[in-house]
């Protein structure tokens, strides 16, 4: 049931023997937590090994880390049944994977679509997508493969955009928090819409992108796809701002940074590093081309750029 290939007839045993006691209905929770933890350890012991390769001199932080992820990140919002009157079975409560600052996090959803989020994202989708659509939510970024079925579309929700495929490779960023919205298309089509005007769309082609600036809607080539490797631990970056590298740091690492030298703010960069590097690391390489000093103050835990 929880990899989303249960029969009808299944899913309908399930539902009368979890309503059947309150302790089928604890139990049923605690499997649920246990299939999103394996998923998420899967993910972090990759992580966690390709760290080892690069610097052996932080294993057992990393692995800390690691440990605190798969606890942190799965976060059941709830676990019940609902059924609709017209039909055996309709979808299944929904619940939350949530990934920290400074981790990433791949699993793959009931109907075999494969995807990646990255850091201080936020994905809420149903136990098993048994509906006329597969949908999500999402708060961040997410790398999606989706899984082909012309008879169900794939939607992504975010705060200023739907997303729908049918099966195809894209990138969405709705930072909320950043108001970041775009999408990225690889490969297949997709159509973007506004949640607030439904008659509003517009129909991606590979290698397109559009991104919402200043409340319009803007559609451009896709300049750069080593950007969208962030999902291998690589941070790639291509005339972009000193001061947006500096905010993708704060994510990747869980830091607080200030910018005090702000005629920088604006130097256009191109470049890419490990992310497992760490911080200090990223921002000795930027030094080689912006002129700044950085300390990190022991009071208050906050990196300066001077």
């Amino acid at each position: 049931m929880f990899e989303g290939i249960a029969s009808v007839d299944e899913l309908k045993a399930i539902k009368h023997w979890t309503e059947s006691s309150e302790e089928n209905e604890k139990q049923l929770h605690k499997e649920r937590k246990l299939f999103d933890a394996m998923l998420l350890t899967a993910s972090a012991k990759d992580e966690g090994s390709r760290t080892k390769a690069t610097d052996t001199r932080h294993r057992m932080p990393e692995w800390l880390k690691i440990a605190a992820t798969v606890v942190v990140t799965v976060c059941i919002t709830s676990l019940c049944f609902f059924w609709s009157r017209r039909s055996d079975a309709e979808q299944l409560a929904m619940h939350t994977i949530s990934v920290p600052a400074g981790q990433r996090a791949h699993l793959q959803m009931p109907d075999g679509t494969a995807v990646w989020l990255n850091a201080g994202s936020r994905m809420r989708y149903p136990l098993s997508f048994m509906g006329k659509a597969r949908e999500i939510t999402l708060d961040g970024e997410a790398y999606f493969e989706v899984q082909h079925d012309d008879r169900i579309p794939f939607i992504v929700h975010t705060k200023e955009m739907d997303i729908q495929v049918l099966g195809t490779t894209f990138n969405v960023e709705a930072y909320t928090d950043r108001n970041l919205f775009r999408t990225s298309l690889l490969e297949g089509k997709v159509k973007v819409s506004s949640p607030s005007e439904d008659k509003e769309s517009v129909t991606l082609a590979p290698n397109q992108k559009i991104a919402l600036q200043e409340g319009h809607w803007i559609i451009s080539e896709i300049d750069d796809p080593q950007v969208f490797r962030w999902r291998e631990g690589l941070y790639c970056f291509r005339q972009k701002r000193f001061a947006d590298i500096l905010k993708d740091l704060e994510r990747y690492y869980d830091l607080q940074i200030r910018l005090e030298k702000s005629d920088i703010a604006d130097v256009e960069l191109t470049g890419k590093f490990r992310i497992a590097d760490g911080w200090d690391y990223a921002l000795q390489i930027l030094q080689y081309d912006v002129s700044f000093t950085y300390v990190r103050s022991k009071e208050d835990n906050i990196i300066y750029i001077k």
